[in-house]
């Protein structure tokens, strides 16, 4: 019966100590500030930021001095999705960020403008 209890306990006590909380999470390893380059159809700047839950949010600015919004999101393994404007009217940029770079495609269907963008993190 001692012998049970005894691996009852151990049993618990491995439990206790080898089940990870969810917000024991690590950060997210492209939270940061990030800043780059668009060219295509309409080139410039854009700066974001990337939360640790992989929240984008920044802007981007063409040579032209017109600013845009950029909101989206990071998946775990990179992927990238951002959009500057309205999702019906705007600007949608993908791609794949590594440890410190950052790369994709951008569109806009409305006007059938096009290119390419990368940066790096900060």
């Amino acid at each position: 019966m001692k012998t049970i209890n005894y691996l009852t306990i151990v049993f618990a006590a491995f439990l206790l100590f080898a089940c990870k909380k969810d917000n024991d999470a690590q950060p997210s390893l492209y939270e940061g500030n990030w800043k780059g380059v668009y060219s295509g159809d309409e080139s410039g700047t854009w700066n974001i930021n990337i939360s640790k839950e992989g929240v984008v949010a920044g802007s981007a600015k063409s040579n032209a001095n017109t600013i845009y919004e950029l909101n989206g999101k990071v998946t775990n393994s990179g992927s990238f999705s951002a959009t500057a404007g309205s999702t019906s009217t705007g600007t949608t940029f993908t791609g794949q960020l590594s440890e410190n770079n950052a790369s994709g495609t951008w569109k806009n269907a409305l006007v059938n403008a096009k290119g390419v963008w990368s940066g790096t993190k900060q």
